[in-house]
Parts: C-alpha cells; sequence; structure tokens
C-alpha cells in the first residue's frame, strides 16, 4: 500500500470520529439539571413604593386669639375666690382648662401624696398665676387634738415639696374638714384659710346642684369650696365661672382677694371671707 492510500483511510477515520463525538453532544445527559426558561431566571425586582415622610416640625400655631389673663383687680367692683381641696387629680386639668380659657385664677389646696403623683398639674397650675395652698400629706389626720410634732408631720412633707417643685412653700394651710385647734394653729405658722360657701360637691356629686348651691349662695368677698377629685365639680365649673363673669363677680386668688380689699392676713388666725375675720 503506498503513502496515497495510508493518508486517505487516516482521513476517513478522522472523519468518522468527530461525526460520533458531535452525536454525544447532542444527546442529553440522564439526571441532569435541565436549563433554566425564563419564568426560572433570576427574577426582576420591582421598586416598591417609598414610604411616607413624617413631618417632625413645630405645627404652625393657629390663630385662634386666647383670652387676655386678669391682670389688675378693681376692688370696687366684686370679688370672690374659688378654692379646691384634695386634689391634683385628672379633674384638676379640666378645671385648669376652664380657668385658662376665661382668664381667671385660683387657689388649689392641695394634698401631697396627690400631688406627688401629678407634680406635672401643680406645676401648670403655678404657672397659670394661680395659688398653691397645704391641705396636709394625707388628708388622713385631723389636726385637732393632736402635738405640734403631729402636725407638722402631715404638713411639713407638702411643704420641702414644693419648695423643690415651685421653689417655695404655700402661703396658706386649709386642715382637713377645717378641723384645728390653738396648737395646731401656732404649728401652721400661717394664715388658715376656710370657707364661706360650702358647695357640698363631695356629697351630692350633682353638677346642677353645685351650680345652683353658688347661685344662691355667693357674695361679694366670698371664699367657694369645692373639690377637684370629680368630673362633677369640673363640669360646673364650666358652667359657673361664665355665669359668675357675667354678674360681674372677679375671680381671684386667695392673696388677691385680700389684698383688695385691704385686709392682711396673718399666722395664727383663720379667715372664712374677705369681708370679716373670724
Amino acid at each position: 500500500m503506498n503513502k496515497r492510500a495510508i493518508f486517505f483511510i487516516v482521513g476517513i477515520a478522522c472523519l468518522v470520529v468527530s461525526f460520533v463525538s458531535v452525536l454525544a453532544l447532542m444527546k442529553p445527559v440522564s439526571g441532569s439539571t435541565p436549563l433554566p426558561t425564563d419564568e426560572q431566571s433570576t427574577p426582576v425586582f420591582k421598586p416598591t413604593t417609598p414610604e411616607p415622610t413624617i413631618d417632625t416640625s413645630t405645627p404652625t400655631p393657629t390663630n385662634t386669639p386666647k383670652p387676655s389673663p386678669q391682670n389688675s383687680i378693681d376692688p370696687t367692683k366684686p370679688i370672690i375666690a374659688l378654692t379646691f381641696d384634695d386634689g391634683p387629680a385628672p379633674s384638676t386639668t379640666r378645671i385648669l382648662d376652664i380657668l385658662e380659657g376665661y382668664g381667671v385664677r385660683a387657689t388649689f389646696f392641695i394634698v401631697g401624696d396627690m400631688a406627688c403623683r401629678n407634680s406635672a398639674i401643680v406645676e401648670r397650675a403655678y404657672a397659670m398665676g394661680c395659688e398653691i395652698g397645704n391641705h396636709t400629706q394625707t388628708h388622713k389626720v385631723a389636726l385637732k387634738g393632736i402635738s405640734a410634732t403631729e402636725v407638722r408631720k402631715e404638713i411639713t412633707p407638702v411643704d420641702e415639696f414644693m419648695l423643690s417643685l415651685i421653689g417655695e412653700r404655700p402661703k396658706y394651710i386649709r386642715p382637713p374638714w377645717g378641723s384645728f385647734d390653738e396648737t395646731a394653729l401656732d404649728a401652721f405658722e400661717r394664715p388658715v384659710i376656710l370657707w364661706s360657701v360650702d358647695t357640698r360637691d363631695w356629697d351630692t356629686r350633682d353638677s346642677q346642684k353645685i351650680v345652683q348651691h353658688i347661685k344662691d349662695n355667693v357674695f361679694d368677698g366670698a371664699i367657694l369650696l369645692m373639690h377637684d377629685l370629680y368630673p362633677e365639680t369640673a363640669n360646673a365649673v364650666g358652667e359657673i365661672v361664665p355665669w359668675l363673669i357675667e354678674q360681674g363677680y372677679q375671680l381671684v386668688t386667695i392673696g388677691e382677694l385680700f389684698e383688695a380689699r385691704g385686709i392682711e392676713l396673718l399666722p395664727g388666725h383663720a379667715y372664712r371671707s374677705a369681708v370679716s375675720e373670724g
């Protein structure tokens, strides 16, 4: 066999091997993973709607005018003092809203245990120009027939708390149930403020009866007694304050009432109105 024949045979063999290899590549291998289709391709993430932006800036004040505070007092016109005992409590906030709305003030005789739990209410009342009086720490002890030391145990904690809270101790004391004796009077070391019109709101818990009692008994120079523990009292305040103003009464604090009437409040004395002592 010559060289030419040998080259021809080798060439034919190479062509056969190449053809077989191509056929093998075209046949799928058993158990292999199929090529991904369009549905199995990597998903495209669509952009989500952005979170709404929260405006944390200070809101623009409304144009609603607020009533001016009662800065000046005319001693020639009727004057009375609203006083509230036993708080502060949630209803005190409503009462302050009403007083602030009409630009008037009152005096709050606070109980120390209540004030410690509601100090922000006390601070607000004081910032409004209301007066804060001492109504003992617990309101559980009659300040009569006990020693001066025992009396001071009930009044000193309130003084100290108010000194730390607003920078001054209460100028006046109202003993629970109006009960005291000479020993307590000496221990108080300040004037005692009682009342001339008792609304008995603690008993009736009826806003209309409270309102009517005030209308029937109020007089120039009177000190009105209410309790800021009760929602019914707050309701009554909302009705009686505008009525009193319409009748020409100026609603002031204890200090303002007596100053306008030219009466000096003295330690060791008890006061029921700005008309006469006693």
